[in-house]
């Protein structure tokens, strides 16, 4: 099938101004965005610049804004999103060239909630144990892969520079849920600071290809994982579970948990 590409592109050393370049490339239905772009690349336009690397969505390196949703190239078939193709560089972050951003403020985000073990105590003589209900616990969010998508697509994110984002969130929950961590406090502090106060809306799209966590702000700043259409709300350490549609607003979450 033959694909036209609609490609966002820049050049800091050229360009004063975006621009966009096009291209039809032959292809199979089944195969990839990403492999669309390795065509132009390779058989096009060598001077295309765009991030990649293993190409089975496990690294994170090609989160793109594919036909105006945030998505990992590698994992988005063209059958799926047609014969006609725009892709645009994530949103939010400094363009470095065409569709490579720059990831250091995601970086730093991260690194505000220290995403390691904190744990003082004196060890034992063996490995902390740990029960399969507990890991169960946080399971989901050792699976984010840092690649930015739902953190370029929040509203708060793209308002607020300060704003961590939620993917940053995702690992403050994956070590404060982990019964052998001490430092969900000072990481509580990280999510709670004023400069970073906002609410993250989820778009219930393909760039929930992880499950994420946001804030929701009432009267403190608590922090929320959406799976599957199941909120929890992690408040002092209690959880409440409600049940979504893609619908529901937070209002509505605010008022089902008690906290307006």
């Amino acid at each position: 099938m033959d694909v036209h590409l609609k490609v966002r592109r820049f050049n800091p050393e050229r360009d004063t101004e975006p621009w966009w370049g096009e291209y039809t490339v032959e292809a199979e239905p089944d195969d990839t965005v990403l492999t669309a772009l390795n065509i132009v690349k390779w058989y096009h336009d060598g001077t295309l610049a765009v991030r990649r690397s293993c190409n089975h969505g496990v690294c994170g390196s090609d989160a793109l804004r594919i036909n105006g949703q945030n998505r990992l190239a590698c994992k988005t078939i063209l059958k799926d999103v047609g014969k006609h193709v725009t892709v645009e560089p994530i949103g939010g972050l400094p363009v470095l060239k065409d569709l490579i951003v720059d990831m250091v403020p995601f970086f730093d985000s991260y690194r505000a909630v220290s995403p390691f073990l904190i744990n003082d105590e004196t060890p034992g003589e063996r490995e902390r144990l740990q029960s399969p209900e507990e890991r169960e616990r946080f399971d989901d969010s050792t699976k984010c892969i840092l690649c930015a998508a739902c953190t370029t697509s929040c509203p708060s994110f793209l308002a607020n520079d300060q704003f961590i984002g939620p993917a940053s969130i995702v690992q403050a929950h994956r070590f404060m849920f982990d019964s052998r961590d001490r430092g969900a406090a000072e990481r509580l502090e990280v999510v709670k600071r004023p400069e970073t106060l906002a609410v993250t809306t989820f778009p219930f799209g393909p760039e929930r290809s992880r499950d994420l966590l946001g804030r929701v702000r009432v009267g403190d700043i608590v922090p929320v994982r959406i799976d599957r259409g199941v909120l929890e709300v992690a408040g002092e350490y209690r959880i409440v579970r409600l049940t979504l549609t893609p619908a529901d607003t937070f209002e509505m979450v605010l008022n089902l948990t008690g906290r307006r």
